[in-house]
């Protein structure tokens, strides 16, 4: 979760929104209903990002997406909110 604590994640306006309908894949990984269900998601999500990103690309786009923005700006979450939010 260090990245998703570090970085100001839990502060996103953006991610919360894709968090709350991830793809079957990440919905299995994660459980519901945990109060840091948010952050163990992004967790994993970073790490299929970068251990199979086609898999998260099928599963969850706009995670991926969201993440690719992450990795390509290295900014915080208002850099990367901010950059997901002008490309929708």
């Amino acid at each position: 979760h260090g990245v998703y604590h570090t970085m100001g994640f839990e502060e996103s306006t953006v991610f919360p929104a894709l968090a709350a309908k991830p793809g079957p894949y990440l919905a299995g990984v994660t459980p519901p209903g945990s109060e840091e269900r948010e952050a163990m998601l992004f967790a994993r999500a970073f790490m299929l990002y970068h251990i199979s990103p086609d898999l998260l690309m099928e599963d969850a786009p706009g995670i991926y997406a969201y993440l690719d923005l992450l990795v390509e700006s290295a900014g915080d979450a208002a850099v990367v909110d901010d950059l997901y939010t002008r490309l929708e």
